[in-house]
C-alpha cells in the first residue's frame, strides 16, 4: 500500500511539473515563418526549446512567440536581452513574464531585476522592498505576503505605480545586497479526518477495525537556510485528537464494551514537489508521541486504561492553491503497527489484553 500511495505521489508531481513548461502556441522566427508547437523559453540560455521537433531556437533567430494567449517580444536592456510579455506597463516601473515562473521588473531609470519564484522565493521579498523603496506605503504590504505569485507582483507594482514617492532611489548596491535577504516561510493548518484504526487483543485472539473522527493543527515551516528548497522542504509540528464511537467484544463470556480515543503530537519533514503550481503533491515522514485511552465497563465494572508510545509514520498528501493564496489540502497518514501491555479487570483479577494498534488516517486541512 505505501509503495503504491509513493509511486503515485512522485508519477503526479512530475507530470504537473514537466506540464506548467510546455505550452501550445506558435513562434514566429525573423525571417517570418511560424513555428506551431509546444514550447518553453530558457532566458539563462537565451533560448526557446520546442517540444514537437525537439529544437532549441536562439533569440536571435526569434521574432515573438504567441504561448498561453500571451505575446512574447524580444527586450534588450543593458545588452541583456529577454523574451517577454509586459504584464504591467506603468511610469515608475514596468512587469514583464520572461519565463513559465519568472519575471522581470524594469524601473524607469533603467534599473532592472529578474525574479524567480521557483528557485529564489526567499529572495524575492529582498528584491522587491530595495526596488521599491521610495514608495513607504506598501513596504508593509510586501512584508506582510506570505506566498508571491504572478498576481501579487501585479498588484505590488501597480501599488508601486501610484504610489506618493520620497526623494530616495535604490541604488546598484542596494540592489545587490537584495541576494542576501533571507526570510523563513510559514503556513499553519487546521484540519478534520477519520481514522481507520486496527486494533489486536490477547495476541491477535480478536480482531476489529473501529472508526475515529477528530480534528488536528500544526504548523509547516521552511526556513530560508534551505535555500532553493525554500517553499519545497518545509518542517512540520502536527497535533491531532481523534475520538471513537463504543465498540464491545465477548471474552471468555465477559460482554467488554469500550470506546477508543488516540491523541498525537508529530514532528517531521514534508517535501513538496511542484511548489509554484495551482496542485502541488507532497511526500513526508513524522514521528513522535502517541497516547491511546481506552474507557468502558467488563460486566458493568468500569475501567479506564492510558498507553503511551513513541511512532512513527509516513505520509503522503497533496494541496490545492485557493484564490486567497491559501491552500487545501488533503492527505492520508500510516502509523505502524505498536504494542500496549495492559491489564483489564475481569472477575475480580488484573487480565493482560496484550493489545496492538496500527492505523491509516485521512483528513481535510486548511491552510492559511
Amino acid at each position: 500500500m505505501r509503495s503504491i500511495l509513493v509511486f503515485l505521489f512522485v508519477f503526479i508531481s512530475t507530470s504537473a511539473t514537466n506540464a506548467q513548461y510546455y505550452k501550445s502556441g506558435t513562434l514566429t522566427l525573423t525571417n517570418n515563418i511560424e513555428v506551431p508547437g509546444k514550447f518553453f523559453i530558457l532566458t539563462d540560455n537565451q533560448s526557446v526549446e520546442a517540444k514537437n521537433n525537439n529544437k532549441s531556437y536562439a533569440f536571435n533567430q526569434v521574432e515573438s512567440l504567441f504561448i498561453n494567449n500571451r505575446l512574447f517580444k524580444k527586450e534588450t536592456y543593458k545588452e541583456a536581452t529577454y523574451l517577454a510579455h509586459e504584464l504591467v506597463s506603468g511610469k515608475k516601473a514596468k512587469l514583464f513574464q520572461i519565463e513559465a515562473n519568472k519575471y522581470l521588473i524594469l524601473k524607469e531609470n533603467g534599473v532592472f531585476k529578474e525574479i524567480d519564484l521557483v528557485n529564489d522565493p526567499n529572495l524575492v521579498r529582498g528584491v522587491l522592498s530595495v526596488l521599491f523603496e521610495d514608495c513607504n506605503t506598501i513596504r508593509d504590504g510586501i512584508n506582510n505576503i506570505n506566498k508571491f505569485s504572478e498576481k501579487t507582483l501585479i498588484s505590488t507594482t501597480n501599488s508601486y505605480n501610484s504610489c506618493s514617492y520620497s526623494d530616495f532611489s535604490p541604488t546598484e548596491t542596494e540592489l545587490k545586497s537584495a541576494n542576501s535577504f533571507n526570510t523563513d516561510t510559514f503556513k499553519f493548518y487546521l484540519g478534520f479526518g477519520m481514522d481507520i484504526k486496527n486494533i489486536n487483543f490477547f495476541e491477535d485472539f480478536y480482531n476489529e477495525n473501529i472508526n475515529q473522527f477528530g480534528f488536528k493543527f500544526g504548523l509547516l515551516a521552511s526556513p530560508g537556510f534551505t535555500g532553493k528548497r525554500q517553499g519545497n522542504l518545509y518542517f512540520n509540528f502536527d497535533a491531532s485528537l481523534s475520538f471513537g464511537s463504543e465498540n464491545n467484544f465477548l471474552f471468555i463470556d465477559n460482554d467488554i464494551n469500550y470506546t477508543a480515543n488516540t491523541y498525537r503530537i508529530l514532528i517531521g519533514v514534508d517535501y513538496f514537489f511542484n511548489k509554484t503550481g495551482k496542485i502541488n503533491p507532497f511526500l513526508g515522514i513524522s514521528g513522535g508521541t502517541n497516547w491511546d485511552r481506552f474507557n468502558g465497563d467488563v460486566n458493568d465494572e468500569s475501567f479506564d486504561l492510558k498507553s503511551h508510545n513513541l511512532i512513527w509514520a509516513p505520509k503522503a498528501g497533496i494541496l490545492f492553491s485557493l484564490k486567497n493564496e491559501k491552500d487545501l489540502g488533503f492527505s492520508i497518514d500510516y502509523v505502524p503497527e505498536y504494542s500496549n501491555d495492559l491489564f483489564i479487570p475481569i472477575n475480580d483479577e488484573s487480565i493482560n489484553i496484550d493489545l496492538s494498534s496500527s492505523s491509516f488516517s485521512f483528513s481535510l486541512n486548511y491552510y492559511f
